[in-house]
């Protein structure tokens, strides 16, 4: 396998799913973190069954085939170390290349190739789980379900996602789905953690400790536990910074989606995973944008295949002002 990857986003997805890597020795098949390349991504997961993480990064260059790869923690640490975060935002191209026994990181971006790292390489374990079987009975909603009369987790389990918010920059997100909580952090990660399941006298405990809070509070406060109690304030499963206003994320949806129909009509290259690189998006929304310049007859429909054919000329520029001028046209 050879295949090319953006070095910002590989660190961001090794470093986010690295903390999920049991560290015991009670599972050796999930002592790991497994790289499968995926359509025009590469899946990066590791779980130790209590949390489970699954990051993706986009694939500039493919030879077509597609190698499971597993890292020792151990290994993963050593890529981050040998390839230090690239200065002022430059993107830097990372070849990663497989043979039997071995897989080569090498830093391909200049006129003669950088640092490389080459780690030996083993069989892919079976035992390990199919991570992305267990996201895809998940409903996943614009709005986070509320659940009522507390939620318990261990502190270090809930920390092993705050990695892949410092990695990303965006938003950590709490979403209660059945028995299990999803974890989002932009476009780029998915997370999963088992709830705690307390035994009755923890419960007791607990309920006390309410009541304590209560009599601490005074007579306004409200009942904690009361589900049908109207909370002064408001309840809300969003960690980190605050999301822009409606009318500023429509502007800054209609600015992405200018550029990208500038790049595709001037590159002649209609492929989601060169607006994840030019845009700096996830893939998701690079999907999306797709999907909006096909409606707007910028490119013709999915095919399959990763780059969709242009259907305006890169000299046609009167078309391409009368897209502009429907994008800034469309309502919200």
């Amino acid at each position: 396998m050879r295949l090319t990857v953006d070095l910002s986003d590989l660190r961001a997805a090794l470093t986010a799913v690295l903390p999920h890597v049991p560290t015991g020795k009670l599972f050796p098949a999930l002592q790991r973190v497994r790289l499968t390349p995926f359509g025009v991504n590469v899946e990066i997961t590791a779980t130790d069954r209590t949390t489970a993480a699954l990051a993706i990064v986009s694939i500039w260059e493919s030879d077509g085939d597609g190698d499971v790869v597993d890292l020792t923690a151990q290994d993963v640490r050593r890529v981050l170390a040998v390839f230090a975060p690239p200065l002022d935002g430059n993107e830097i191209a990372i070849e990663i290349v497989t043979t039997a026994s071995e897989v080569t990181f090498t830093d391909t971006s200049g006129l003669v190739d950088g640092e490389s790292l080459t780690l030996p390489r083993g069989p892919a374990d079976p035992a390990y789980p199919n991570l992305r079987s267990l996201w895809s009975g998940v409903t996943l909603s614009r709005e986070p379900q509320v659940q009522h009369g507390g939620t318990w987790f261990h502190a270090k389990h809930l920390g092993r996602f705050t990695a892949a918010q410092r990695a990303y920059g965006d938003p950590l997100i709490l979403d209660p789905r059945d028995t299990r909580w999803v974890v989002r952090v932009g476009e780029s990660f998915l997370g999963l953690i088992c709830p705690i399941r307390p035994d009755e006298d923890a419960r007791v405990f607990a309920k006390a400790h309410v009541g304590a809070w209560v009599e601490r509070l005074g007579d306004g406060a409200a009942p904690l536990d009361d589900e049908h109690n109207e909370p002064w304030m408001e309840e809300s499963y969003f960690f980190g910074p605050r999301q822009q206003d409606d009318d500023h994320d429509d502007a800054q949806d209609r600015k992405l989606l200018r550029e990208a129909a500038e790049l595709v009509v001037t590159t002649q290259l209609g492929s989601p995973s060169m607006l994840q690189r030019k845009l700096r998006v996830g893939f998701a929304k690079a999907m999306t944008l797709m999907d909006r310049l096909e409606a707007l007859g910028v490119v013709a429909p999915s095919t399959g295949v990763v780059a969709r054919d242009v259907l305006i000329p890169a000299d046609a520029t009167g078309a391409l002002a009368t897209v502009l001028e429907m994008i800034d046209g469309q309502q919200p």
